[in-house]
């Protein structure tokens, strides 16, 4: 089966969209399941648990159908569900700031475990990166997820919180450095 043209993919999903917006159900349930996944994941790195992830995806989903109707088909639909669902991940870590818990990211190991074959010691390396990212400042943590983990471009990552992209390279260079200083202290120990 041929690869499908990123042009070919966009054209449909703007038409999936248009048709939810003119309140096709099933349009939408097949834009929830083309995009599910992807906010999934990105829900699980930015809170660390799959319940928490699930409760924002469902809440995310819920927000673009209330909203659809003011969405420009012309802009980039993942970007935007990206931006709710990180702004959701934000809300439950700021809760968890205020009640005093720790930002224990990525606190599933089924986060790590993608499959069986996995080698122990890039296991080991990728839960040691993703364990010391939970140090960093929760604003170079959500950069650093949406442009490492999420391998997101600097610009749709500057959508996404909303800020610069010059603010998205400046906290992407803090995070980085700092997590290079956190595993070389763990290697020089």
């Amino acid at each position: 089966m041929a690869k499908q043209s990123s042009a070919q993919r966009d054209y449909e999903i703007r038409q999936l969209i248009r048709l939810c917006q003119e309140g096709d159900l099933e349009a939408f349930r097949v834009l929830v399941q083309a995009y599910h996944g992807s906010a999934q994941s990105l829900a699980r790195r930015l809170v660390g648990n799959r319940q928490d992830a699930q409760d924002i995806v469902q809440e995310a989903f819920i927000r673009v159908w209330r909203h659809l109707a003011r969405f420009d088909p012309q802009k980039s639909f993942i970007a935007w569900l990206y931006r709710i669902v990180t702004n959701l991940a934000y809300d439950v870590l700021r809760k968890r700031l205020k009640q005093g818990a720790p930002l224990t990211f990525w606190s599933d190991h089924e986060d790590f475990i993608d499959n069986e074959s996995a080698q122990d010691e890039a296991l080991q390396i990728a839960m040691t990166i993703r364990y010391k990212a939970a140090r960093l400042p929760l604003k170079q943590q959500l950069v650093f997820v949406l442009r490492d983990l999420q391998e997101l471009s600097v610009a749709d990552v500057a959508k996404i919180l909303d800020t610069s992209q010059d603010a998205v390279k400046v906290n992407l260079y803090h995070a980085r450095h700092a997590l290079r200083r956190y595993l070389e202290a763990d290697f020089d120990s």
